[in-house]
């Protein structure tokens, strides 16, 4: 295993950091969790996560005043100040929305993404402090702190690729799912209890079925194909919610959506488009019909790879 490999692990299981990871949860959990901010830093507005999109601008800025410093003359020190100036704004709707994500983390994964966040902020410390210091007329002292910038956040951006790209912090539950490519028998339609969650397993996917009345003007929108169940409808969505995978055949019917128990987020039952986070995309759903009282279910794309 590679050096650097051994030393995610060993921060992962660090117990030291249970203790900050607390107070850090305590600090952060009321600012970051209420339902509006959770769906706006979650990125469950956008249907994409909004924490690595925001941290292009403060990383951009960092590394091009960086090069700047190195590689330009004079006439590029107004320029490199400005960047230091964007870096330093745009850290902190980064930072929130990197905070609503590591709400919702594992203990191991909340250890890693607190180095990450303390390597982050210090970085952006030290560009303030930069900054400063190119304004007093310290110029080198500048350039010299905004260096050591650069080294922690990119420090911080190992750990964080490391969360993303080896852990799957924010990456999809249902990214891999198997796709049922053609209709499939599942269940007989007097299995299905008006208002009650149901899970079904189909060539190893797990799916969930909902039937339920459907109000007048309840079209199930735009695309939505669900089978017809006398004055209702059957709707299917992939059991496995995308956040972190739990069951939504365990979770709450809210009237045209299911809440997951884990975490509260939310889907539509007719598409799977994510209502509330901290889920930023939409659930994979299934076509259903029903033929000889036998209810089938077909995957509905986009949503399955």
């Amino acid at each position: 295993m590679h050096v650097l490999e051994k030393l995610m692990d060993r921060l992962a299981g660090a117990a030291v950091l249970d203790r900050p990871v607390d107070v850090a949860d305590r600090l952060w959990r009321p600012v970051v969790d209420p339902l509006p901010m959770r769906n706006l830093l979650s990125g469950t507005w956008l249907g994409h996560r909004l924490h690595p999109l925001l941290m292009v601008a403060p990383l951009g800025s960092m590394v091009s005043a960086g090069l700047l410093d190195v590689l330009g003359g004079r006439d590029s020190e107004a320029s490199a100040d400005r960047l230091l100036g964007v870096a330093v704004l745009t850290a902190a709707p980064t930072t929130l929305a990197g905070w609503s994500d590591w709400t919702h983390a594992s203990p191991s994964e909340k250890r890693l993404g607190l180095v990450h966040a303390g390597a982050n902020i210090t970085a952006v410390l030290l560009s303030a402090a930069s900054l400063r210091a190119r304004k007093s007329g310290h110029r080198l002292t500048g350039k010299a702190l905004s260096l050591l910038g650069l080294g922690a956040v990119g420090a911080g951006g190992y750990i964080g690729g490391h969360l993303s790209y080896v852990l799957g912090v924010g990456v999809s539950r249902t990214a891999f799912a198997e796709s049922v490519d053609e209709w499939t028998d599942v269940v007989a339609e007097t299995e299905l209890a008006e208002g009650r969650p149901h899970r079904e397993t189909v060539g190893g996917v797990d799916v969930l079925l909902v039937r339920r009345s459907v109000a007048s003007g309840d079209s199930g929108g735009t695309g939505a194909s669900g089978a017809s169940a006398g004055s209702g409808r059957i709707d299917a969505l992939l059991d496995r919610c995308n956040h972190l995978g739990c069951s939504l055949a365990e979770g709450r019917l809210d009237g045209d959506a299911v809440e997951c128990r884990c975490h509260g987020s939310r889907f539509r039952l007719v598409d799977g488009r994510a209502l509330a986070g901290p889920a930023a995309s939409a659930q994979p759903a299934f076509d259903t019909r029903v033929r000889d009282g036998r209810v089938e279910i077909r995957s509905r794309l986009p949503g399955f790879g």
